[in-house]
């Protein structure tokens, strides 16, 4: 990205390689992830796994680096690692797997494995939230789960409550956490502090309207150079539509559109129950991402640091995307 190299963070040369690396990796784990039988993701492997998963996400508290507050990277050096990002798909797969199961499953087998997927989903949730200091991530993931289950036929009711207590723990947490709150009143007013705390919502809205229909060319964006800060990241759907306009922006909007769509179509013609709420949890996490990410530079939602799939900066983001991916690949590979 243009907006990295003029920080003087990389060379040129440096960050074309990393990003490369990072790309050939992801499609590596895609390849990977397309060619293994989705149900050898069994409950036995996945509980065996909670422990490393959830060990990973408490990393970046004891040997990260906070950045604005949070503490959700680990350094490995050459690049960061995101653990969060691999907790949320994590927990879809797992709660796809648990509430797979037999029409003739007692009903208290069936009670048992909902219990179970919210108790891990409120654990990833607490360290997501309070130790990373992650909120949007942990409401992401709780969402999908949710999701999960609401598709696999469990009654709705017993929803009700887990969703009511997470609900109204956000709420404490976004009322009690200082710049949770301004980004709430940033959103409510977003030109109250245009130097200062609404400085990227107020220059992500100028650089959509700059844009107009055809937008500035590719790679022409005044924005990303001088004014937007951090434009790589949760911001780069704005540098789109101002570099491509709004023929861009509905592009890339169809684009996910249409993705999700096919997501849910290989979901409904999934040859098990299994396939089908595996691939209900992968493209609810890809959607609502790209979702949040579009309504944050749009102004139409608080901000919330959530990226967007497979465009924003983020090497853990992209790898984790594109194996998701592969799954989606495999379920469609065997669908009934």
């Amino acid at each position: 990205s243009y907006t990295i190299i003029r920080r003087g963070q990389e060379s040129v040369m440096g960050f074309m390689g990393k990003q490369m690396l990072l790309a050939g990796l992801g499609f590596l784990a895609m390849f990977f992830m397309a060619s293994l039988d989705y149900h050898r993701l069994d409950w036995k492997l996945l509980l065996a796994l909670v422990p490393m998963v959830l060990i990973l996400n408490i990393l970046p508290r004891l040997i990260g680096t906070p950045v604005n507050g949070a503490y959700r990277w680990i350094d490995l050096g050459f690049t960061t690692l995101q653990p969060s990002e691999i907790a949320k798909y994590f927990i879809a797969i797992l709660a796809a797997r648990l509430m797979t199961f037999p029409e003739t499953t007692p009903k208290r087998t069936v009670l048992f494995r909902y219990a179970t997927v919210w108790f891990f989903v409120a654990v990833f949730v607490f360290v997501i939230a309070r130790v990373q200091s992650n909120l949007s991530t942990s409401a992401i993931l709780a969402f999908s789960a949710f999701v999960v289950i609401v598709v696999s036929n469990a009654p709705l009711i017993w929803s009700l409550i887990p969703v009511a207590v997470g609900g109204l723990t956000g709420v404490f947490m976004i009322i009690s956490t200082g710049y949770r709150t301004d980004r709430i009143m940033g959103f409510l007013n977003p030109f109250s502090d245009p130097n200062g705390k609404t400085l990227q919502l107020v220059q992500s809205l100028y650089a959509l309207s700059t844009g107009g229909i055809v937008g500035r060319g590719l790679g022409n964006s005044r924005f990303k150079a001088f004014w937007l800060p951090y434009a790589e990241n949760d911001f780069i759907f704005a540098i789109i539509a101002e570099e491509l306009g709004l023929i861009g922006g509905l592009a890339t909007i169809a684009a996910f559109a249409f993705l999700v769509f096919t997501g849910l179509r290989i979901g409904r013609q999934a040859k098990d129950g299994y396939g089908r709420l595996l691939a209900v949890g992968i493209t609810t996490i890809i959607g609502i991402q790209a979702a949040l990410n579009m309504a944050v530079v749009m102004g139409a939602f608080p901000v919330t640091g959530v990226p967007l799939p497979f465009i924003s900066a983020g090497g853990t983001s992209m790898i984790v995307n594109l194996a998701a991916m592969g799954i989606l690949l495999n379920i469609s590979k065997q669908k009934r």
